[in-house]
């Protein structure tokens, strides 16, 4: 083989290792990929409040490692985040201007610069945001992490039934509970 095709064949076996689905990239041995909610760290919008989530999924559905259910203005909400996210190892997103990082190993969730451990084996933080966009922890609370999933179809009807599952299980979850049922309740 030449120089040459050998410098190619890096590239075009990088390429097609970063465009693999994520469970190839990890080394399974199984064809299976999620395609919908709760997997790798994100946002989802749960009978109208905003949830940053860190989970892990297999074949049977998601173990999430922590929540944060914000309450926020709405001007807030529109509001872009700062870049680049600060510097905090884990999986999350941002709710307006407000990054929201889950930390695995520390237990912790950061808001923006501050972090907040989680206590008492807790997996959801209520962060409260005010008019001039300072967040505040309203409390913590815990409820089942294993989300089961039907993973089937990748198109978008299945992936979106899927998604309300998960937001009712969710709901049904938060509301379960006295703490977190308080705290989403008008």
């Amino acid at each position: 083989m030449s120089q040459f095709a050998e410098i190619l064949r890096v590239p075009v076996a990088l390429i097609v290792l970063l465009l693999a689905p994520p469970c190839l990239r990890a080394g399974a041995q199984s064809t299976w990929s999620p395609c919908g909610p709760l997997e790798g760290g994100g946002f989802m919008k749960v009978h109208g409040f905003d949830v940053v989530f860190s989970a892990t999924a297999d074949s049977t559905g998601s173990t999430v490692h922590a929540f944060a259910v914000v309450r926020a203005p709405r001007e807030f909400l529109s509001r872009r985040p700062p870049t680049p996210q600060p510097p905090h190892s884990g999986a999350g997103a941002n709710v307006g201007a407000l990054w929201i990082v889950h930390d695995e190993r520390a237990h912790s969730v950061w808001l923006d610069s501050l972090e907040v451990l989680l206590n008492d084996n807790n997996n959801v933080l209520l962060v409260e945001v005010d008019g001039r966009g300072t967040a505040t922890v309203a409390g913590q609370g815990r409820i089942e992490p294993r989300v089961l999933v039907n993973w089937g179809a990748c198109d978008d009807v299945a992936v979106l039934r899927r998604y309300q599952r998960v937001v009712d299980t969710l709901w049904a979850r938060f509301r379960a509970s006295p703490r977190l049922r308080a705290f989403v309740t008008p």
